[in-house]
């Protein structure tokens, strides 16, 4: 395949295709950031793959597979890194209900898992950014059982992701 051609080719899916592959990320993620990185990373896999997709009987179906893929991969990175951060903004309760607060209702998400007070140590730990010895004071726990405590949280958290993931990889094996 001549360099022309294979340029046409990804001007011809790019331009064809870019805001179907944007919606469809977006639609898995649900987070413009992240949407635009992905998308970014799938086209420029189209980019590195233009000549193996230019023999493929169905250039959109090998897209849509590569947009598949970074996803998966890029959400289990994401979910990794949510786990060991909990990503939380330091915003006031007034700038919360006015901008979007995806990233402080992520604790909320796990409080199924960690109950009204491990929710308390997460939030004050992780959105106010106190300091674990203020934390224990304000429970009436002593510096040592409110280290362990979030600890365990994480673990729990951990956990918890970990069992999502795999029962996501098992939909995902099921489907295929």
């Amino acid at each position: 395949m001549t360099k022309e051609k294979a340029e046409n080719l990804m001007v011809k899916i790019q331009n064809e295709m870019y805001s179907e592959i944007r919606d469809y990320v977006f639609a898995s993620c649900k987070n413009m950031e992240l949407t635009k990185d992905i998308t970014q990373e799938v086209f420029y896999e189209v980019c590195r793959h233009i000549e193996q997709i230019a023999e493929h009987e169905n250039y959109r179906g090998w897209v849509y597979e590569a947009a598949k893929r970074i996803i998966k991969r890029v959400t289990v990175n994401e979910i990794k890194i949510q786990v060991n951060q909990i990503p939380l903004d330091t915003t006031t309760e007034e700038e919360l209900l006015t901008e979007d607060f995806h990233e402080f209702l992520i604790l909320d998400e796990f409080s199924h898992i960690v109950g009204k007070e491990g929710l308390e140590i997460l939030k004050q730990y992780y959105h106010y950014r106190r300091p674990i010895s203020e934390i224990a004071e304000m429970l009436g726990k002593s510096e040592a059982a409110c280290k362990m405590h979030l600890s365990r949280l994480r673990k729990e958290i951990k956990d918890y992701l970990m069992l999502q993931k795999m029962k996501m990889e098992n939909m995902n094996v099921r489907k295929e």
